[in-house]
């Protein structure tokens, strides 16, 4: 498989500040690779040094096997799309669109026929004589800015949070588009996001950052039912953490209300006997019975939020612990505030967390 990007012992510092603290990572040719984490986790000050305009303080950059950690970013061959899309409000979207071309000194005619040739590829023909920030809605605007970055064909496009300020409907239609359109061109992209949904749904890969480390990459699924810590565990996704004491190996107890229930894990734990650990449930493996049956953790329905297709309880098991329970809504009699609910959990589901 190709690599065209390669970051090395990467690391950016500001003063005593440590932005980015030794990252290494590789992207294979064709690949979404989404850099994903909290706010001021590095992320995007990661893709600023892949684009040239952060200078590291020590690592290596490599694009398509070349050095270009000291190269400046008109010669790097990227494409940038920022989180404000900084598209130039005096000139039209065609104007826009070529810049890049023009800035390389492509003939008039060649330039035509890219710009052109982008806009189809954005849905936007038709659009060229307009100016983008009063006469373009803000998907449009991030068209533009997506075909401006494309029109160049870099080796690699640099995508900063471009959906960050669009409502939630567009920024999911978007989502689509952009997925589709990558895809369709093979082009190797990273997209920086703080959204769990918009890796997960998006990313062919995702970087999981914090504090400036790489913490685990991955693809979605094993992101997401293989975290490598607690804290990935808890950042992505909706997870109940659940304080449990390890019968043996394999058998971990929870405390609930109607007393404890044995869980059988998937796979043995390295810790040891009697030690207190914690589990991670996800909402949507938690099964909701009505009635009384064996093996069950019982507890009360304290909240219930109702989201069509879903509805979402959060029951108290015990004085310290509430689990989110998430189950379709198939319009069966949904439980109230207040009802005993029995949950079922299969230990084979549970992570155990570091």
């Amino acid at each position: 498989m190709t690599v065209d990007l390669v970051l090395s012992n990467l690391s950016k510092s500001y003063g005593a500040a440590l932005a980015v603290d030794d990252v290494s990572l590789e992207v294979r040719k064709g690949e979404w690779l989404s850099l994903l984490g909290p706010s001021g986790c590095g992320k995007t000050t990661t893709l600023r040094m892949i684009a040239g305009f952060i200078e590291p303080s020590m690592g290596l950059i490599e694009i398509k096997g070349r050095n270009v950690t000291q190269i400046p970013p008109y010669r790097r061959n990227t494409g940038m799309v920022f989180q404000n899309f900084a598209l130039f409000p005096h000139m039209t979207v065609d104007e826009n669109i070529a810049y890049g071309l023009r800035i390389r000194k492509e003939q008039p005619a060649v330039i035509r026929r890219k710009v052109e040739e982008a806009l189809s590829l954005v849905r936007l023909e038709g659009y060229g004589g307009r100016y983008p920030t009063r006469e373009l809605s803000g998907g449009q605007q991030q068209r533009v800015a997506l075909a401006r970055a494309l029109v160049i064909e870099p080796d690699i496009l640099l995508l900063d949070e471009p959906l960050s300020s669009l409502d939630a409907k567009l920024r999911e239609e978007l989502c689509v588009e952009m997925s589709e359109l990558q895809r369709r061109l093979g082009i190797t992209t990273i997209y920086v996001t703080h959204d769990q949904e918009e890796a997960l749904s998006m990313s062919t890969r995702i970087a999981v950052m914090s504090q400036g480390r790489l913490i685990q990459i991955g693809t979605p699924a094993e992101i997401y039912e293989r975290p490598a810590t607690r804290f990935v565990a808890d950042f992505i996704g909706k997870i109940n953490i659940v304080k449990a004491r390890l019968l043996d190996a394999v058998t971990a107890a929870i405390v609930a209300e109607g007393g404890v229930t044995s869980l059988t894990l998937g796979s043995q734990t390295e810790v040891s006997v009697g030690t207190e650990i914690e589990l991670g449930i996800r909402p949507e493996l938690i099964e909701i019975v009505r009635g009384e049956e064996q093996g069950l953790i019982y507890g009360t329905v304290r909240h219930v939020a109702f989201y069509g297709g879903e509805i979402r309880y959060r029951v108290a098991i015990n004085s310290e612990t509430t689990l989110e329970v998430s189950e379709h809504n198939r319009r069966q009699i949904p439980l109230q505030e207040g009802d005993r609910a029995g949950l079922k959990v299969d230990g084979a589901n549970c992570l155990v967390l570091k």
